[in-house]
């Protein structure tokens, strides 16, 4: 492993559901939300996709810095997912994105001791740059103990990795999600050093009624292995964001880009991307605003009782919000009152050009017991964020 290193990184993260309940956790998801995510009348199609440029430093032991040159997501002027994944299979022990995958990790093909968990068959092998690389079949030799499987492919003469395609599944004890592929290709960086130049990750989950399909694509380049770091380049600051990082233009992206967009990408970016310029364009016209205040929907006696509510009048000069607390979340017992409720609610005044809000908190109790109406308020002036 080396010492230190710098390089940049395209990364590229794609969510898509293959169907979905229209009722979630017990939550309904309302006909706008469900159109705003993008999905059919079954609940498919991309739920998330970005893509960022990141400049990465390492120094050993974990030492590590990220700059991220660009990052677009779509339908928002989000920087994207800019994360990088290094998945290094020379450790005996591969941990995966995260250990909530499997607490104990993953037992890699060329860890010590690999022979007494995989089976290995030869497939024969191809010449690429006048090398030979040999491509070997790994076979978990028991269920349910944290193997890949898939094939790996191994250099003639130094046995570097050349590349793999491995696959996880719940009998690899894969945790939360259902099926992990994983796939590799490292090239010489040096006439010693091989790296990561192409890493990209499908996953499948199913959990809550959404059937989820994940891929994680990151491409490596332009490595500098001796990077001279000054003294207090690795400080508290783990990720920085270049000032433009949200406002390159597409044909940037097109340029710089080093797997070209597959057509459901490149259609959900237009699409996306299109109608939040248009709500950001439309914000505060009146269209808007009624809107705004038609979806807030009516307040329903299981909104007092049970859950609540929240109001506002979407007035960017005049904003004014009401809250009211549900009423049998308030209901308590105690041995002076006995059963008593509280009717909690606030209304908030912002003043946006003195970035102030006037809040007035009104609380009404009455005790069933010894039949005593009690109402206190406060006023506030105070900071408004």
């Amino acid at each position: 492993p080396l010492d230190s290193f710098t390089c940049e990184a395209y990364i590229k993260t794609l969510l898509k559901t293959r169907s979905m309940n229209r009722r979630i956790l017990g939550q309904k998801i309302d006909e706008q939300d469900w159109k705003e995510m993008g999905v059919d009348s079954v609940g498919k199609g991309i739920i998330y996709l970005s893509e960022s440029f990141t400049r990465i430093a390492f120094k050993k032991p974990d030492d590590i810095k990220l700059e991220v040159l660009s990052g677009r997501e779509s339908g928002s002027n989000g920087y994207g997912f800019n994360f990088p994944t290094f998945i290094n299979f020379y450790n005996n022990n591969v941990n995966v994105l995260t250990t909530a995958f499997a607490l104990r990790g993953f037992i890699a093909h060329i860890s010590e001791g690999a022979l007494n968990f995989d089976r290995y068959k030869y497939m024969g092998s191809f010449f690429e740059d006048n090398k030979e690389i040999h491509q070997v079949q790994v076979i978990p030799r028991r269920k349910f103990e944290p193997l890949f499987s898939g094939t790996i492919n191994i250099t003639e003469g130094d046995w570097r990795i050349h590349s793999l395609d491995l696959r996880l599944t719940k009998e690899s004890q894969l945790e939360i999600l259902d099926t992990l592929f994983i796939k590799q290709l490292h090239v010489p960086v040096s006439n010693n050093v091989w790296r990561t130049k192409d890493q990209s990750m499908y996953f499948t989950i199913k959990q809550f009624g959404i059937d989820v399909t994940g891929t994680f694509l990151n491409v490596y380049n332009k490595y500098e292995l001796a990077p001279a770091f000054t003294k207090k380049y690795f400080n508290n600051v783990v990720v920085k964001y270049d000032t433009a990082v949200n406002k390159k233009s597409t044909a940037y992206w097109d340029t710089l880009r080093p797997v070209p967009l597959d057509p459901e990408e490149a259609k959900d970016y237009k699409i996306k991307d299109s109608a939040y310029q248009y709500r950001k364009d439309s914000v505060w016209t009146k269209a808007y605003i009624d809107s705004m205040r038609s979806n807030q929907g009516k307040i329903t006696l299981s909104k007092i009782f049970l859950d609540g509510f929240r109001r506002s009048n979407y007035n960017p000069k005049k904003w004014t919000t009401f809250s009211f607390e549900p009423l049998l979340k308030q209901i308590q017992y105690n041995t002076v009152e006995g059963i008593n409720v509280r009717s909690a609610f606030s209304i908030r005044r912002s003043f946006p050009k003195i970035k102030k809000q006037l809040v007035f908190e009104p609380h009404l109790r009455y005790g069933f017991s010894n039949g005593h109406f009690n109402a206190w308020a406060s006023l506030r002036f105070d900071k408004n964020n």
